[in-house]
C-alpha cells in the first residue's frame, strides 16, 4: 500500500484547491445532494443547461477528503457541454480507473488519471465516484427539452 503522503500528492491537494472555481449558488436550474454512504462525504451540485441537452454552467459544495475534492474539480473542469450520455460514460472510465479495468487512456480527462492511484484504496472510491453520481442524478431528475415542448 502506499503511503497517505503518495496518495494525497501536490496534484490532488492543487486540485482539491480548485474548487472555488465553481460556486454554488441558489440561482441553478437543478441542485441535488448526495451523501457517499461508505465515508460520508457530501457534494451539492448544481448545473444549468442550455437547450436543456448540455450543461452551461455548473457549481459545486463539497464536503470530501481531497480525493473527493479533486475528483469534483476536475469533473467541474471539464463539464461545460458535457449531455448526460457523455457525463455518464466518463463516470464509467472513473469506476475503470478504480476498479483496475482496463481503460483507453487517451479517452480520459486531463488529470482523471491521477484517481488511479487510489484503486487499491476501496474506502476512497465512494468520495470519488461522489461527483459523477450527483451529475447523474441531476441529469435524472430534470425534464429534457423534449419533455418540456
Amino acid at each position: 500500500m502506499m503511503s497517505n503522503s503518495a496518495l494525497y500528492d501536490r496534484d490532488i491537494l492543487r486540485l482539491a484547491a480548485s474548487l472555488y472555481r465553481w460556486p454554488l449558488d441558489d440561482a441553478f436550474e437543478r441542485i441535488v445532494e448526495k451523501r457517499s454512504p461508505v465515508c460520508g462525504s457530501t457534494i451539492r451540485l448544481g448545473f444549468d443547461r442550455d437547450g436543456a441537452v448540455r450543461i452551461s454552467r455548473i457549481g459545486l459544495d463539497v464536503q470530501a477528503c481531497a480525493l473527493g475534492q479533486a475528483s469534483a474539480a476536475i469533473l467541474a473542469g471539464n463539464a461545460l457541454g458535457l449531455s448526460q450520455e457523455e457525463a455518464e460514460l466518463r463516470a464509467q472510465h472513473c469506476r475503470d480507473l478504480l476498479e483496475g479495468n482496463e481503460c483507453d487512456v487517451t479517452e480520459l480527462w486531463p488529470d482523471m488519471i491521477l484517481l488511479a492511484r487510489a484503486a487499491p484504496y476501496p474506502a476512497r472510491h465512494g468520495a470519488i465516484m461522489l461527483p459523477y453520481e450527483a451529475l447523474s442524478v441531476a441529469f435524472a431528475d430534470t425534464p429534457t427539452e423534449a419533455e418540456n415542448a
